[in-house]
């Protein structure tokens, strides 16, 4: 939803598509961002 940083550095502002509630992240450095669109495409090829 949001980047704090102009670099685009973390925390990152997020909503979780399961159930709509947001908040602050920091990734780890094995994170992987998905976004909502991608993880529907994966549900309907599988």
């Amino acid at each position: 939803m949001e980047l704090r940083h102009p670099d685009g550095a973390p925390p990152y502002v997020v909503r979780w598509v399961d159930d709509e509630h947001g908040g602050l992240v920091f990734l780890g450095p094995d994170a992987r961002v998905v976004t909502k669109e991608d993880r529907d495409a994966s549900f309907t090829t599988s």
